[in-house]
């Protein structure tokens, strides 16, 4: 039984229900807003490769730049290692630029709008 915890898991990873579509019956995902957080650092090529990502969508997620040692002992503790980028989705952690930007592509309707032209 655990493989289909972890099957659920990867299909609904924000801890969403099921429920039947008002039409045609079928099964949707109600998924709720994740709580996002990106762990970067300015001098890593990889973290410059999601931010770019970020800008070019015109998104945002909330940002923790490493060099603060607080936010490094952070990432250590929820992600269980020091690699950056990571982009920590509901207390799991997701390492690799491309990684995170695909994830962000899918999920682009629940990132939040950038309004500014600066990075925060």
């Amino acid at each position: 039984m655990r493989w289909l915890s972890f099957f659920l898991a990867a299909l609904f990873p924000f801890g969403g229900t099921l429920s039947l579509a008002a039409t045609g019956g079928a099964l949707n995902p109600s998924i709720e807003t994740p709580v996002l957080t990106l762990y970067y650092a300015p001098w890593c090529y990889y973290s410059h490769k999601v931010l770019n990502y970020l800008d070019r969508i015109h998104k945002r997620v909330p940002l923790k730049d490493i060099q603060n040692p607080l936010y490094k002992e952070e990432l250590i503790r929820l992600g269980g290692k020091r690699q950056i980028p990571c982009l920590i989705i509901n207390q799991e952690a997701l390492y690799e630029s491309n990684e995170i930007i695909a994830w962000l592509s899918q999920h682009q309707d629940l990132l939040e709008d950038r309004y500014d032209t600066e990075r925060t």
